[in-house]
């Protein structure tokens, strides 16, 4: 388990992979991957930002913000 029942915080794991897509999840190897997500909840549907860089997609998702909003395009600051 990953949290206790009786912690009075909440736990985020945000788990990204580079290219990894969701039906890798099918995949005999990421059967670790599989328990934790079978323990919170697992996205099944994003669309993506332009630009479609690491970084700036990993802020707009945290801040729900597109990259010229955050300021961060093409994974420079």
């Amino acid at each position: 388990m990953l949290w206790s029942a009786t912690s009075v915080y909440r736990t985020l794991l945000w788990v990204s992979i580079d290219d990894f897509r969701g039906d890798h999840f099918d995949w005999p190897l990421v059967r670790h991957m599989n328990a934790i997500a079978a323990q919170g909840t697992r996205v099944t549907q994003l669309l993506k930002v332009y630009s479609a860089r690491t970084f700036s997609g990993h802020l707009s998702l945290v801040s729900g913000l597109h990259p010229p909003g955050h300021t961060i395009v093409e994974n420079y600051f």
